[in-house]
């Protein structure tokens, strides 16, 4: 498959799938989502091992510290994300997640020894430049509030951490049993928190059934797209990540119009704009 399909369907899932997360929060628990979700979504994986790629692993010290470090990053970053995805506008958390793509690139240049020209940096800069205004302003017209900005910057900074273990872990364990594990691991351990009120968590799931389903479907697709973007040889990961977060930025529309979220549309846009800028800088630079 080409590296521009597989890059363009990660782009793509992944923002539909950001999209219908929060239209499910809305009205359903982060905590009863992201086992479901884990749990069900690591069982279709599993079916897949089982019929169609029929792929074996070598299991070895190293391989399983690794599946069970990515599982518990996972784990605490997914939760998080859940958390942060309910609580705060999706057209501020586009951007201010942009965080992310820093942790990312430096990780590339510095971990996987990626080169980035000054152009690159500059693109970088752009992106940084485009969270800080929007944070600001955000927090100066109390459209969040402090402790949920704190949230989303903690997400950006977890889920960038497990990202770098995904594009180590990918090149070196096949993709889909690494894929099971990352989503199996996860709801392992958050589970005895779910059975803790298991009460309340379960007449969620129930209520919330098919939503929760067809959010099942999109994580699969867009973390396993993902995923094999992080495998592809020919992608550095400090040049593919910034150009899957750029779905993010069109996010960042589609939140105000779908969900009606009151925004400051020009500082929004000069954001969108200059992460974009960014995005394209570090792509194609």
């Amino acid at each position: 498959m080409s590296m521009y399909l597989v890059l363009g369907l990660a782009l793509i899932f992944q923002m539909v799938n950001r999209l219908y997360t929060k239209h499910v929060l809305s009205r359903g628990d982060p905590l009863a989502l992201f086992v479901f979700t884990s749990f069900l979504g690591a069982l279709c994986v599993l079916f897949y091992i089982l019929l169609v790629s029929k792929s074996t692993i070598v299991v070895t010290p190293l391989v399983l510290a690794t599946l069970f470090g990515s599982g518990a990053l996972w784990a605490v970053s997914g939760y998080l994300q859940n958390i942060a995805v309910k609580e705060t506008p999706l057209s501020v958390y586009s951007i201010v997640s942009q965080f992310q793509i820093i942790w990312v690139v430096l990780a590339g240049v510095i971990v996987f020894s990626e080169s980035l020209s000054a152009l690159g940096v500059l693109g970088v800069v752009l992106i940084v430049v485009s969270c800080i205004l929007v944070s600001y302003r955000s927090l100066f017209t109390k459209e969040i509030s402090l402790r949920s900005f704190l949230l989303v910057f903690l997400t950006s900074l977890a889920v960038g951490v497990t990202v770098i273990v995904d594009t180590y872990a990918v090149k070196n364990i096949p993709v889909d049993h690494y894929f099971f594990a990352v989503l199996l691991i996860p709801s392992l351990i958050l589970m005895p928190r779910l059975f803790a009120r298991k009460t309340h968590y379960f007449d969620n799931i129930k209520t919330h059934l098919l939503s929760y389903t067809i959010s099942t479907a999109a994580l699969v697709v867009s973390y396993g797209a993902t995923l094999l973007v992080f495998a592809h040889p020919q992608l550095p990961i400090s040049v593919s990540y910034p150009i899957l977060r750029a779905g993010g930025i069109i996010s960042v529309i589609l939140a105000v119009i779908i969900f009606k979220e009151k925004t400051s549309w020009p500082l929004k846009i000069l954001a969108i704009i200059m992460g974009t800028c960014g995005a394209v800088l570090v792509k194609v630079f």
